[in-house]
């Protein structure tokens, strides 16, 4: 009996940390300056028959090391806050100031993170959007 609590316990442990560098891994890769390319959902475009849509003039946002950021949204501006990777690749956003139309905090699912592309869509969302942000400055 004592050796099923101990493995349970060192299994759960082990979870928890590995959980723990997984979100670390992603803090680290994230930092630096990343700009909306284009979103995903359930309608097809007529001219490429994906249910992929490039986006002009999309928001940038920078994440910073110290788990800050800054969005500028055309037109509208700029808007900052903190934010976190935690609890399975969810990215949370505390704006400061929050952008009309926009809940404080926001919270995503990240799908993608690599040294390039950044993807992630709202927890629970059946039919995006899905949002493909790409890489326009390292730190």
């Amino acid at each position: 009996m004592k050796k099923i609590i101990v493995l349970i316990l060192f299994v759960s442990l082990g979870c928890s940390d590995s959980e723990d560098n997984s979100n670390g891994l992603m803090m680290n890769k994230i930092v630096g300056d990343w700009k909306l390319v284009g979103y995903y959902d359930d309608e097809e475009d007529p001219e490429t028959g994906l249910n992929y849509h490039t986006v002009e003039n999309g928001f940038e946002t920078t994440f910073r090391q110290n788990k800050t950021f800054e969005t500028t949204f055309i037109p509208s501006g700029t808007y900052s806050g903190k934010f976190n990777i935690a609890n399975d690749s969810i990215l949370t956003f505390n704006y400061t100031t929050t952008p009309s139309g926009i809940s404080n905090p926001e919270r995503f699912k990240i799908l993608i993170l690599n040294d390039n592309v950044l993807e992630y869509v709202a927890p629970g969302a059946i039919f995006g959007p899905q949002l493909r942000l790409e890489r326009i400055n390292n730190p």
